[in-house]
Order: structure tokens, then C-alpha cells, then sequence
């Protein structure tokens, strides 16, 4: 290939001496390339413009994801760092932090929108668009480094643009946040294996620091031990040359790999203080283990205190089968239904490669891109192949997820990458005889008449696709007849159309699916405010996507800031002892108890979760009685508060009473003043977890667990200044250092290999 098909300049070919040649080339290294990838994103972004324009909603997970982004960056704004969540399932620690990719300082392009003027939605979508052109933008460079041409990379990149993962972003956000570290870190990697170069080797860091805090990182691992594996059947001298050189990097950069490592620990430390608190079993997650099981099952399995899966559990439901079938590659794509999370699309000048790679050789790169689309096919089918039950029991981490169909969010850029790899192997033959290229016609006739008789077979095939198979055919033959020149524009025009036109049909139809789904998601800043009840029920809200996934109204709330009523269900994450009285109490009651967030008694009497004590506890909750039931009291609450009259219903504080007020409330942090005439026992319906703290005038009191699922408070007579103060393992200056020290390490990421690129560069020398 000549250097109009892709010759790429280098940090080398800067600074020649001849200012009219180094702008050139500048040229050549930054605007022709910016140009290039930008025009094909803008016509993403036309063809994407109902949802850009909020005519079409965002939905399944990325409902969830937004709202945990609002929440999030509202916090900030507000001055406070959320680590607690009071607004669902009676509080909860906020798990978003770990698994939303919050440490990825792109997050803050959120912020920064709303501040200057976008409501959060607007911001959310910039930040969805920014995230999506980050990874087609790894991606390009990704494909670059395996394809080693610009002109295949881009369209490679054209291709990913124009494929499933374009539409992922509105319904299925967790895989972009497992795609986006994995596409960089693959890049880095292979730009040090070729270079050995210290900024490669600090974003390879970068890429595993967003890894570790996007999403579940368990996928990519699976992916990076299934490439070694590759590698090293490939090409196993290779392997252990670039480990022998690594090892001599590292001996010789011993302060830069002995900081990354440092920087990698740095960014596992949230994930792993949450590994800590899950393992002391005060959260638990039902979400993983009650899909079709009854409560009593239900309750065992999730309070058995185990984050892993049971093997039945990891296969079940979200494998690959599933969501993929070879019909629903080719069939009916005009009713791809916007209500799928697992929407698998390549367009279909993609498999028209892969079906002409039988017509093609196959290098090391295919093999390589093969053998790993091949394995992560099979671990994605689950239990429908026989060995994955051997990955379950012997690899541990096997037993953390069950997703498996996310795998697909893996195997589109792989082939994607197979197929443009097998397009270059390709048009590089070059038949030597005329009895050669006319038998390489023949086949490549045969190969198309059986994909055009295949695609007959199908129901509801679109005319783009017909029209794509028959035009490749008519590209094929010129390009070997030599009509075509592979330095020509025509040429390169030729297959951007091949790979654009049925796509367009495509991503059309979606948009007109997503019609009814359209809503009003919240979206206004909030400045937080104490309410004494919650809502007994949740509102009418008139958005499709909760209808066929309820979950969703349940997070609204965390987008409203406000709270949400005392309905748990089973969430992915909630309080222990929430999640044992939920499940052994009438919904409804629950609810009407828990309306009222502070309740006074003047009895307390001990409580073991056992049938006689549960029993007595529902009982005092439908009866109103003044009596609360404290988990492992100390026998001065006890003696204090005995023997009282109980005749009397428990007291509810109001935002009328006069003894009582709520003088601060953050989500982290509650604070109230009270004036009691004698000593009173406050249950604040918020779940008990030990990583609150009480203080009462200053001074540090015990935290108790009330009536099985709450916090408890021995509130002395007279004036009182009471705070509860949310502070889990490592507190709140823990996370606010990681989340800095992310922002710190990606800026020196970026100053590294900006200088190292543009090193030499001067369009007029002295």
C-alpha cells in the first residue's frame, strides 16, 4: 500500500529543517487525522439526533446509570461526597461509586456542563457522547497498532462506529464502561511491546486504574488471559521475548514500574475496602440470588453472606444464547426492539468478510484475533458448553459474575478487527497468472452467490443488505480485473459505502422503535431538604421503560434526591437487617411503619433474629407499641428503659414538634437538636450499618440496631445536639484522595505522551 492508503508519520519525521515540509507534515499527523475521524462521528451524531435532542430516552441500565450520575455530581455541587444513599431501600451505602466509573475524571465533564447552564440530562448525554467517542477513538488507534494502516484502521473505526456499540450507550452503558479501559489498555500494551517506551507503559497504568473501578473488571481479565493464550499458541517465541524485554524495562525503570504499581494499588483501594465491608455481610446483595427462586430460598442464599454465585446462578440467564441467534443477525432487523440490553449488530459488509476469509490467507494477526473471538464466544455460551462448568469451580473469579452475554461487548471490535484484517490479507493477493485470477473470481463469485442464497433464506432481510452483498461483488472483481486501484479514491469511497449504507437502514429503524419510550427523566440541580415522611407509594410515572423494568422508578428517586418509599424488593444492594425484616414482614406494614422516619419509645427489650423475638417485634410494629426491640443492648439501656407503660402507641416526630428539629442534612451527615422532658429511645427508620457514628453533644455514643433493621438512640433529657455521621472504612478522605490522585495521574498520562509525540516539532526552527 502506497502512502495515500495509510503511510503514518512518526515522532521522528518532525523538525526537518524545512518549515514548509514540518507544516506539512503537521498536517499529515494531527488535522487530515482529526478530520477524518470526526466527520464520521457527526454523521453517528445526525443519525442519533432524536435522542441527542431528547426526543428519543435513554433506557434499561443507562436509566439506572444516569440517575447514579445525577446524584453523584448533585452531591458534589452541593459540597459533599456521597458515600451513603438515604433516598432507596431505607439507605444503603452507594455502591455507584465502585462500579460507575466515577474515578474516570471524564465524569466531571457532568459537572462542568451543569455549571455552565445544562441541565443534568444535557450533561449526562455530552458526557455519553464524550465516552462513546473515547473508545472509537482507542479503538482507531488500537486498530492502527494490529493493522498497521491508517486507511484499514479508519475503517475498522467506521465500522465499530457504525455497529452495536452506537447504540449501546442509550441502553446499555455498563459494557461501554467494560469496553472503555479495555480498548486503551490493548493499545498501550501493544505500543510498549513494540516500544518500550514510559508514557505507553503509564497509560497501560491509567487504562487498569479505570479497569478496576468500571463496572466489574472480571470480563476483561477473562479477555486478557484468553489473549496471552492466543499469543502463546500463535507465537510463542514472541511471547516470551516480549516478557524477556519487559523484564528488562522494568529492571532498568525500576522507579517508574514500582509507581505504577503503586498507582494501580491506589485505585483498588475502593474496590477493595467495599470487598472488606461485603465479606462482614452488613449489605447484602439479593438481586444475585433470587431470580426465580421462592423467599425462603431467596433469604437463605442471600444472607448466607456469600458475594459469590452458585453455579446454577452464573448460567441461568444472561449468556450469550440468550441474546444472539444466527437468524437475528440477518433477520427482521427493522424490529430490533429498543427494550433489549443485548442488541449484537455488525453491519453486514462484516460478515461478508469473515465469510471471504475463507477465500483469503490467514496471518498471525487473524489467527491470533480468531482464536480469541472463538474462546470468548464459548465462555459467553455458558452452561451450553460442557467445560465451563471446570472454568466455575477452578478459576475463582468465575463465581463473582454472570453477565456473560456482556462478553459480546468484546467479540463486536474482535470481529470487527478479523474482518478489516481479512479484507487487507485479501487485496493484497495478487495473482501472478491469468489462470489464477480467474480461479480467485470464480470463488469470489461463489462465495457471494452463497451469501445473496443465504440471505434469501431469510425473513425480512433489509434491501441494503441485498443491495451490499451484490455491490461487494461488483468491488471485488474490478479491484482483481484492476479497474480499481488501491491507491485511488474510488477505492477507498467504494468501501466506506459498503460499510455505511446498511447501517443507516439500520440505526433508522431504531430510532423509530425508541419512539415510545420517549419521557421526562429529572433533571434539575437539587438543594437538599429534610423530609420527616416518605411517600407511602411510588407516583404514576409515565415512562415506559418502567413498566417492563420496575427497578427503574426505585432509582428515579436517587435523581430526585428526595425519598422514595419504604419498598425493598430485591435490590442489588441493601442493609442487612432491611433485607431480613422485608422478607418476613407484610409489605404494606413495612411501608406504613417506615413512612415515619423518627419514632420515640419508652421501652427497650433485647432482640435475636429468632421466630419467638420476630414474632413479638411485627406484633409491636401493627400494634403501635411503645416498646423497641435493640439488637445486643448493653444492660444500662435496659434498666433505663423498662417497665413502661405500654398502653400508649409509640410517639412519631413531626415536623411540627417543638422538642425536636433537624438543624442539617446531607446525605452523609444528619444532624437534630432535641428538648425532651425525660430520656427517650429514637429509631430513625434509616438502616442501621456500623459505619455510622452517633455524637451527642460532641461526645461519642453508641450507634444501637433498633427493631432488626434501624438506628437506634438513647436520647438523654434536656437540651441535645445529636449528629449521625456516615464514615466507613477509610472515611471520606480516602475516597476523596483516590478520585484527586486519578485526576493527577491522568494529567501526567497525557503531559508524557503529548511531549513525547510532538517532540521535535518546530514549524520554524531557529
Amino acid at each position: 500500500m502506497t502512502k495515500a492508503i495509510g503511510k503514518d508519520w512518526g515522532p521522528g519525521d518532525w523538525g526537518t529543517g524545512d518549515p514548509s515540509a514540518d507544516l506539512i507534515m503537521m498536517r499529515q499527523k494531527f488535522l487530515y487525522p482529526c478530520i477524518k475521524l470526526i466527520l464520521p462521528f457527526f454523521a453517528w451524531m445526525i443519525i442519533f439526533h432524536d435522542f441527542l435532542l431528547r426526543h428519543n430516552t435513554i433506557n434499561h441500565d443507562t436509566i439506572p446509570h444516569y440517575t447514579g450520575v445525577k446524584f453523584f455530581i448533585n452531591n458534589l455541587l452541593n459540597g459533599v461526597f456521597p458515600l451513603w444513599d438515604p433516598f432507596i431501600y431505607l439507605g444503603s451505602p452507594f455502591y455507584g461509586m465502585i462500579i460507575n466509573g466515577f474515578f474516570n475524571p471524564l465524569i466531571y465533564s457532568v459537572g462542568i456542563a451543569v455549571m455552565l447552564g445544562c441541565d443534568y440530562y444535557q450533561a449526562y448525554l455530552i458526557y455519553l457522547v464524550l465516552s462513546f467517542f473515547l473508545v472509537s477513538l482507542g479503538f482507531y488507534l488500537l486498530s492502527r497498532e494490529i493493522l498497521r494502516n491508517d486507511f484499514y484502521a479508519f475503517l475498522a473505526y467506521l465500522i465499530f462506529i457504525f455497529s452495536g456499540i452506537g447504540t449501546m450507550i442509550f441502553t446499555q452503558i455498563n459494557m461501554l464502561l467494560v469496553l472503555i479501559p479495555a480498548v486503551w489498555f490493548f493499545y498501550f500494551l501493544l505500543r510498549f511491546l513494540r516500544s518500550f517506551q514510559k508514557g505507553d507503559l503509564l497509560g497501560l497504568t491509567f487504562s487498569v486504574m479505570i479497569m478496576l473501578t468500571s463496572y466489574l473488571p472480571f470480563h476483561t481479565f477473562t479477555l486478557i488471559a484468553v489473549f496471552i493464550l492466543a499469543g502463546s499458541v500463535i507465537n510463542l517465541r514472541e511471547m516470551i521475548r516480549c516478557a524477556q524485554k519487559s523484564f528488562a524495562f522494568a529492571t532498568a525503570q525500576a522507579g517508574t514500574v514500582i509507581f505504577c504499581i503503586l498507582a494501580v494499588l491506589v485505585a483498588a483501594v475502593p474496590l477493595f475496602l467495599n470487598k472488606i465491608a461485603d465479606s462482614k455481610s452488613d449489605t447484602v446483595h439479593p438481586a444475585r440470588h433470587c431470580v426465580d427462586k421462592d423467599i425462603k430460598q431467596c433469604y437463605d442464599d442471600t444472607m448466607g453472606g456469600h458475594f459469590e454465585l452458585s453455579y446454577p446462578e452464573t448460567v441461568k440467564y444472561g449468556t450469550l444464547g440468550e441474546r444472539v441467534s444466527l437468524r437475528s443477525l440477518f433477520s427482521h432487523l427493522d424490529k430490533n426492539s429498543y427494550g433489549s440490553d443485548g442488541l449484537f449488530y455488525l453491519p453486514i459488509f462484516a460478515y461478508l468478510l469473515i465469510f471471504l476469509a475463507i477465500a483469503g490467507r490467514l496471518n498471525k494477526n487473524g489467527m491470533v484475533l480468531l482464536i480469541i473471538a472463538v474462546v470468548l464466544a464459548v465462555i459467553a455460551l455458558g452452561g451450553a458448553m460442557p467445560f465451563h462448568r471446570m472454568l466455575f469451580e477452578y478459576v475463582p473469579y468465575f463465581k463473582y459474575f454472570r453477565n456473560l452475554f456482556f462478553f459480546m461487548v468484546f467479540l463486536m471490535p474482535i470481529l470487527i478487527l478479523f474482518a478489516v484484517n481479512q479484507l487487507k490479507s485479501f487485496l493484497e493477493q495478487k495473482p501472478t497468472t491469468g489462470a489464477a485470477r480467474i480461479v480467485l473470481l470464480v470463488l469470489i463469485s461463489i462465495l457471494h452467490f452463497i451469501f445473496f442464497r443465504f440471505l434469501l433464506r431469510q425473513e425480512a432481510v433489509f434491501i441494503s443488505s441485498f443491495w451490499t452483498v451484490g455491490a461487494s461483488w461488483f468491488f471485488f472483481v474490478f479491484y482483481f480485473l484492476g479497474y480499481i486501484k488501491a491507491e485511488s479514491t474510488a477505492f477507498q469511497w467504494m468501501l466506506v459505502a459498503l460499510t455505511v449504507v446498511q447501517p443507516i437502514q439500520f440505526f433508522s429503524c431504531f430510532n423509530k422503535n425508541a419512539d415510545e419510550y420517549a419521557c421526562q427523566l429529572p433533571t434539575q440541580h437539587t438543594e437538599l431538604s429534610f423530609a420527616y415522611q416518605r411517600p407511602a407509594q411510588y407516583p404514576e410515572i409515565k415512562c415506559l421503560a418502567t413498566r417492563f423494568h420496575t427497578y427503574i422508578k426505585e432509582f428515579w428517586y436517587d435523581a430526585l434526591l428526595k425519598d422514595g418509599p419504604g419498598i425493598v424488593g430485591f435490590p442489588g444492594a441493601v442493609s442487612r437487617g432491611v433485607f431480613y425484616l422485608s422478607t418476613h414482614m407484610d409489605r404494606g406494614t413495612l411501608a406504613e411503619y417506615v413512612r415515619n422516619k423518627f419514632i420515640l419509645y419508652d421501652e427497650v427489650k433485647p432482640f435475636q433474629e429468632t421466630d419467638p423475638d420476630l414474632f413479638r417485634l411485627i406484633k409491636a410494629i401493627v400494634g403501635r407499641l411503645n416498646v423497641a426491640f435493640v439488637t445486643a443492648p448493653d444492660e444500662l439501656l435496659l434498666k433505663k428503659f423498662q417497665n413502661q407503660n405500654q398502653s400508649a402507641p409509640f410517639s412519631v416526630v413531626s415536623a411540627l414538634s417543638t422538642d425536636f428539629r433537624v438543624s442539617h442534612f446531607d446525605v452523609n451527615d444528619v444532624e437534630f437538636t432535641s428538648n425532651f422532658d425525660t430520656d427517650k429511645f429514637l429509631v430513625y427508620t434509616d438502616s442501621f450499618h456500623p459505619g455510622w457514628k452517633v455524637l451527642i453533644n460532641g461526645k461519642p455514643a453508641r450507634l444501637y440496631q433498633a427493631n432488626a433493621a434501624f438506628k437506634g438512640i438513647w436520647v438523654p433529657k434536656g437540651p441535645r445536639t445529636i449528629q449521625l455521621k456516615y464514615s466507613p472504612l477509610g472515611g471520606t478522605g480516602i475516597y476523596v484522595f483516590v478520585m484527586v490522585f486519578f485526576v493527577l495521574f491522568f494529567i501526567y498520562v497525557v503531559s508524557q505522551i503529548w511531549s513525547r509525540e510532538t517532540k521535535g516539532l518546530d514549524v520554524n526552527p531557529k
